[in-house]
């Protein structure tokens, strides 16, 4: 006999991380737990926002919601990020995770969150609506020869940020972070939770923040990157700072992590960044965002981007509900009649003619932890 859908609290919180952990981490290998590669998910602050179903005894069923605050380009969004979908062995294939993200889905849009995002695409998502929309460009650079083309050019200098020089830099590194035109909020004590943890010391992989100053030893950027150990191939997880110090210090990161290959996202609309890479000839491939979203409050997402909305189609517009899950776009001649969630959030965010082509925040950042 399963039990409703609950909320975490403080008092079981234990006891939900080692029902995930026997799920995600079985075996219990010292040093690993969910709650420590996910500091901020399963804090004492966020754990009621672990949803769960139990048997009477033990959580057999979860799913857990990270609360953010998201800029783009000036618009502030209120996002719930979805992560941590687990189901008992014996208990799968009875619809209860998605009884769990319905429940969700209902609480959080009566709360006025305007997104829910998923790093996942399985079928679980897309059949209660999470669509695949957004698109930003993947960028590779290969180390051949010497890529005279990339080398520094002596104003900027990379250095390797020691786990203790990462905490005392963290408002340093948020100082930068906050500039940024695309990108969760978050605070620097969030900052540094974030730079301690286990994903800085996973076994099998090496991850490391480079800090990129100038001649009088100011940051201007900084770089979170990560390999499996002895792998060639690396992966730029998060930047922020400076366009023209990071495309400059690419290979040294590269040379540093002892990798021949680098890969890394771009904003479509990051236009220094793209006008340094193009001027260093790598080659930008453009890609859909990771994961998938959902638009959980119609009226609340399109009052907070009117402005942005505005800006881009040059004139106001009407935005009304229609019916049930129907809303009506009118702006000068366009009239667009729009049905269901998922034909909303592809009109906000895909990027094809007809569509708004409102661009997102890197989903698998530093927040992705």
């Amino acid at each position: 006999m399963y039990s409703e859908v609950k909320r975490g609290s403080v008092e079981n919180r234990q006891l939900l991380i080692d029902s995930l952990d026997s799920v995600f981490r079985p075996g219990n290998v010292q040093g690993s737990s969910m709650a420590l590669e996910f500091p901020h998910l399963f804090s004492d602050d966020n754990i009621e926002n672990t949803f769960y179903i139990d048997d009477g005894k033990i959580p057999v069923s979860q799913a857990s919601v990270l609360l953010s605050k998201t800029c783009i380009n000036g618009a502030i969004l209120d996002v719930a990020s979805l992560g941590s979908v687990s189901t008992m062995k014996d208990h799968r294939h009875k619809g209860l995770s998605t009884k769990i993200i319905n429940r969700m889905i209902e609480v959080y849009r009566n709360s006025e969150i305007d997104l829910l995002l998923v790093s996942g695409e399985i079928e679980l998502y897309t059949k209660l609506g999470c669509v695949k929309t957004g698109s930003d460009y993947s960028a590779v650079i290969e180390k051949i020869g010497k890529n005279e083309d990339i080398e520094q050019n002596g104003k900027y200098f990379v250095k390797l940020s020691s786990p203790e020089e990462r905490i005392a830099n963290a408002v340093e590194y948020h100082r930068i972070h906050i500039k940024e035109k695309f990108r969760y909020m978050r605070t620097s004590k969030e900052f540094s939770i974030l730079l301690n943890a286990l994903w800085f010391k996973r076994n099998g992989f090496r991850m490391d923040l480079f800090e990129i100053r100038n001649e009088n030893e100011t940051i201007l950027a900084y770089v979170v990157a990560f390999k499996k150990i002895g792998d060639s191939k690396l992966k730029i997880m998060e930047y922020a700072g400076s366009r023209k110090a990071i495309a400059s210090c690419l290979l040294d990161i590269m040379a540093k992590m002892e990798c021949s290959e680098i890969r890394f996202r771009v904003n479509e609309e990051d236009f220094n960044f793209i006008e340094e890479l193009s001027r260093l000839n790598v080659k930008l491939v453009q890609e859909n965002s990771q994961g998938t979203l959902k638009i959980l409050n119609s009226q609340s997402i399109f009052r907070k981007l009117r402005p942005l909305i505005i800006e881009r189609i040059g004139e106001y517009f009407e935005f009304r509900e229609i019916g049930n899950e129907k809303w009506l776009f009118i702006s000068g001649s366009l009239k667009k009649e729009i049905n269901g969630y998922d034909d909303l959030t592809h009109f906000i965010f895909d990027k094809k003619e007809g569509s708004l082509g409102i661009p997102l925040m890197f989903t698998d950042d530093l927040n992705y932890i």
